[in-house]
């Protein structure tokens, strides 16, 4: 243990005394947070531009008919169209308003039974309670938009004395859908930075070593290459992880800014980033150890960066692969390195996190370090290998 610890404290001074490494290791999250916000202060679509040529679909029971008649907008005028649909009971209401989060419905009302009568009898105001999706822009349109300007109108046209004040209802947990939308955008944008960042701090552990010329020195110590090997591999996963941490933050702290306020930090608790935490380890470790093979193969930094930018690609599509077909249940799919991990960030930022598919994620991952672990000790042995020219 203490060989191992001495490898790494000598691959932590080469990284913590190079600015340009300290650098690589807070930039990402300070980029991310510059950019993320600076795209959610740009001019979104108006709601006008949104509605263009939308059909926005109402279920009502008891609408009055003078009411109704006033969402007959007129097509030349308003590049949209409001398509109410009478409901005669509030039982086929509520079955309608679970639609509102399939974004096929876009605003569910219900008015008390002879609702404009009630007005015009000037006691009190009747009831009228009112279903829609905040995270749908066209549910939203319809509501505030489009709805309670032309009721409005509607209540100054009956002359009540006391106006009516809908019952707004948002019916489904709002955490968990804004968890959904946090789960798509994180796991791409984060696996490739954690490849990047492992990517130009291993090219340059053996490789640079190879080019220096110090690899001759560091072999003939008295250390066991094993050791070497964990070592370095430790080394550099605690630097990435590092880096890691930086990228999360500044994620997370930008996120807001692009989602219109969303409280995204606010929404997990210990345990969610926890788990977060014992995944993204996991699999560092993992990265950092495929490159550390791949560096060892490689003549020089050079020639190790241009193999290991492959792996960019890998990094990226298994986010994408995540935000197409979604997060899957099966165990075994937790069990492909890099997708396993992309689907667990995912499941675990949108709170549908399942314990054992996050243990396969973390355990299969530990398990495929210690394979390459053992390939970069043996790679240590090969004097063919460690001093190619």
């Amino acid at each position: 243990m203490k060989n191992i610890w001495t490898i790494m404290r000598k691959e932590l001074a080469r990284v913590f005394k190079s600015p340009t490494m300290l650098v690589t290791i807070l930039m990402p999250g300070l980029l991310i947070y510059g950019m993320y916000s600076l795209m959610g202060l740009m001019t979104p679509e108006t709601n006008q531009e949104i509605a263009e040529g939308e059909t926005f679909i109402v279920y009502s029971v008891n609408m009055p008919t003078t009411l109704e008649n006033m969402f007959a907008f007129d097509e030349e005028t308003f590049p949209f169209e409001i398509e109410v649909r009478s409901l005669t009971t509030v039982v086929e209401a509520e079955d309608k308003r679970e639609l509102l989060e399939s974004e096929d419905v876009h605003l569910v009302l219900i008015f008390t039974a002879n609702f404009e009568q009630e007005m015009l009898a000037g006691g009190l105001p009747p009831e009228l309670r009112v279903y829609f999706n905040p995270f749908n822009n066209l549910s939203d349109i319809s509501l505030n938009f489009l709805f309670m300007p032309v009721f409005n109108v509607y209540q100054n046209l009956v002359h009540n004395v006391l106006p009516v004040v809908p019952d707004i209802e948002v019916r489904w947990d709002q955490r968990r859908v804004s968890g959904g939308i946090v789960g798509e955008l994180v796991p791409m944008i984060l696996l490739a930075l954690l490849f990047s960042v492992c990517m130009s701090i291993a090219a340059e552990s053996i490789a640079g070593e190879k080019e220096r010329g110090t690899i001759a020195t560091l072999l003939a110590t008295p250390i066991k290459r094993q050791h070497i090997a964990f070592g370095k591999i430790g080394a550099l996963a605690f630097v990435a992880m590092l880096s890691a941490i930086s990228s999360f933050l500044g994620l997370m702290l930008a996120l807001p800014n692009l989602l219109a306020g969303m409280p995204v930090m606010s929404m997990y608790g210990f345990g969610e980033l926890a788990l977060l935490f014992l995944v993204l380890t996991a699999t560092v470790l993992l990265i950092i150890g495929i490159m550390s093979i791949v560096s060892a193969f490689a003549k020089n930094i050079k020639e190790a960066t241009m193999m290991l930018s492959m792996f960019m690609i890998v990094g990226m599509g298994a986010g994408l692969l995540t935000m197409i077909i979604g997060v899957p249940t099966a165990w075994f799919f937790y069990l492909i390195p890099f997708y396993n991990t992309a689907i667990a960030i995912s499941a675990l930022l949108s709170f549908n996190p399942v314990m054992l598919n996050l243990t396969l994620t973390v355990v299969s991952n530990l398990v495929f370090t210690l394979v390459t672990v053992t390939i970069l000790s043996r790679l240590f042995n090969s004097e063919k290998v460690m001093f190619s020219k």
